[in-house]
């Protein structure tokens, strides 16, 4: 697939330092520093477990809204657990960052829910039908997850910006003060443009970047320190996240900086059964040195632990990436988190 243009081309192979000589720092409006956690759609017990959450000192969850889940059936809605989530969580005035993502069979010829919709009207039905629903409730809306990868988006940047604009438009028009965040991409390094993470948000940036409201991306790494230069300065041959967005706002005076979030960092916690993972007590302090070192670089509003709890024994994901076992035994990064001092107090109703 072509890059945007050759300039990134250039901006993907080569260190990139140039901005040192008077582009100024990403800097916004966005409210200080505040941390969140990935729950996807606990049915079960939903009460103990926002309560939980809530103890934990978050102040964000990010619920999967899942189109194939809601709307499995065309025209038949289902938020009953949905809306048990929602209560329980505004119940303890935590604030809602909802995914939308995954296609129904019924609306793309029966293939995987990674293939994109065959009518985008039945996805903008969806957006509308779910955004009106929680109106007054949700008001940060994001579209799809990773759709870099092919399992979870089996399309081009061009397929997920025609979602982007069809979403903006839709949930905009139901709630103009929402907030549509997107796009959710994972820090994937390849020479294939068609899975790097930056190349994607290039692309997507320069042909959607109108219908985002923030900028949202995962990056998981091996240490808070390897997460910290993802994020900014890449490393030889590589290039950082800021150091993207800086060239990009620098290409476009006119464009205003937007804010950017972290929607998914964390680390597994059981090394028997992938070397890639941590014991529980490394988990627990790498968690707490991400939230305290992402705090402290000014560009970045919100950062998102995955996840809340590990999968089910049954389930496909054998990595153990949650704060709580499956059978929702703490892991020592629970008592961490409680324990967690950030440089600036946050106050529990900052929006």
């Amino acid at each position: 697939m072509k890059i945007g243009n050759v300039f990134f081309a250039i901006l993907i192979s080569i260190p990139c330092r140039v901005l040192a000589n008077g582009t100024p720092s990403i800097t916004t409006s966005e409210p200080s520093f505040e941390w969140g956690l990935n729950i996807h759609a606990p049915c079960g017990k939903t009460k103990q477990k926002i309560l939980a959450i809530k103890e934990i000192g978050t102040q964000w969850i990010r619920v999967d809204m899942n189109w194939d889940r809601i709307e499995s059936e065309q025209g038949v809605f289902d938020f009953e657990c949905l809306d048990r989530i929602v209560e329980k969580a505004q119940e303890q005035n935590l604030k809602i960052f909802a995914s939308l993502a995954y296609t129904p069979g019924w609306a793309n010829g029966k293939r995987s829910h990674a293939t994109p919709p065959s009518q985008l009207t039945d996805w903008a039905n969806f957006v509308k039908e779910t955004s009106t629903h929680f109106k007054g409730k949700i008001q940060h809306w994001g579209i799809w997850n990773e759709p870099n990868y092919k399992h979870f988006f089996d399309g081009s940047p061009e397929d997920y910006v025609q979602l982007l604009k069809v979403a903006h438009a839709t949930i905009k028009s139901v709630d103009p003060d929402a907030k549509v965040i997107g796009p959710d991409l994972a820090h994937r390094e390849s020479s294939d443009p068609s899975k790097d993470g930056r190349a994607w948000l290039r692309k997507i940036l320069e042909k959607g970047g109108d219908y985002i409201d923030i900028i949202s991306y995962h990056i998981y790494e091996k240490t808070p320190s390897t997460l910290i230069t993802k994020l900014t300065r890449g490393g030889w041959f590589q290039t950082g996240i800021k150091e993207l967005l800086d060239l990009y706002y620098a290409e476009h005076p006119d464009v205003k900086v937007k804010p950017f979030w972290l929607t998914e960092t964390g680390w597994c916690s059981n090394p028997e059964e992938d070397d890639e993972c941590v014991d529980v007590e490394t988990q627990a302090r790498y968690l707490v040195e991400a939230l305290q070192r992402t705090q402290e670089l000014s560009w970045i509003q919100k950062s998102f632990i995955y996840s809340f709890q590990d999968a089910p024994s049954n389930s496909d994901e054998k990595k153990a990436w949650g704060l709580f076992e499956s059978n929702f035994t703490p892991k020592p990064a629970v008592e961490a988190l409680k324990q967690m001092q950030l440089i600036v107090p946050i106050p529990d109703s900052q929006e």
